[in-house]
């Protein structure tokens, strides 16, 4: 909580670190903890494109095997299919948490 009034621009940025620090702690590693193996392998192949809605053709992943994982990831609200052949996080900063991960073998 910022000390008093008026709200300063430093209690801004104090605000915003304990704020994105709350979310790395608790609120994508809990997304995170959800997905399956293939689901993370999945979600790394989106996170590498750096791309904010790549098209699902153009992961290193075969299309066949995808479309269960990404169906799955959608159901969980972890993706979403902001238009057809394009995927998305659900939440900013998640590719950012995705790549910091170990892969899983």
């Amino acid at each position: 909580m910022a000390p008093g009034v008026p709200f300063t621009a430093h209690d801004a940025r104090d605000a915003l670190a304990l704020g994105r620090a709350q979310l790395d702690q608790g609120f994508y590693p809990s997304r995170w903890d959800q997905a399956t193996v293939a689901e993370r392998r999945y979600l790394w192949a989106i996170a590498a494109t750096e791309e904010p809605h790549p098209k699902t053709s153009s992961l290193s992943i075969s299309q066949s095997a995808a479309g269960p994982v990404r169906a799955s990831l959608i159901k969980k609200g972890i993706l979403y299919s902001p238009e057809r052949g394009r995927i998305g996080f659900t939440v900013p900063r998640m590719a950012g948490l995705i790549a910091s991960q170990p892969e899983d073998n």
